[in-house]
């Protein structure tokens, strides 16, 4: 009925879930990836209904995993150089999420483009930056 536009916030998923195993083997610190849980295990860490869990799995261009037994300080360090090897990770609370190429700004903008296009003239844009809290950080 329609066309439908992807605009890619960071390389597709395959990238993240190769690199998350890369980085987490690189560095000796275990994460577990949703994606790797087996059902049942997934429901337990979850803690959602099966349905629901199984649609976490389904990501288009990052990767939901945890630190398994990890330390405060492995975890900086592995932040540290997941950032100096260009990689995006966010602390979602009980989950983290791992990008390849994540560039919200450029997603922004070519979302902004299509926006411009249809509309005939250049719409006004306004940006909301989310950072975590102390509360999200330390979880």
């Amino acid at each position: 009925m329609g066309r439908f536009t992807c605009i890619p916030v960071a390389k597709p998923q395959p990238a993240a879930a190769q690199a998350l195993e890369e980085l987490s083997t690189d560095l000796g610190i275990a994460a577990v990836s949703l994606r790797s849980l087996s059902p049942r295990e997934l429901v337990q860490n979850t803690g959602l209904p099966a349905s629901e869990a199984e649609r976490i799995r389904m990501r288009d261009f990052d990767e939901l995993f945890f630190f398994a037994g990890a330390s405060d300080s492995d975890i900086a360090k592995f932040a540290v150089e997941a950032k100096t090897r260009g990689f995006t990770l966010q602390n979602l609370g009980s989950f983290w999420s791992f990008s390849v190429g994540g560039d919200y700004a450029k997603c922004i903008r070519e979302l902004g483009a299509l926006y411009d296009r249809a509309l005939r003239y250049h719409a006004l844009r306004v940006g909301v930056a989310v950072t975590p809290t102390a509360e999200t950080r330390t979880q």
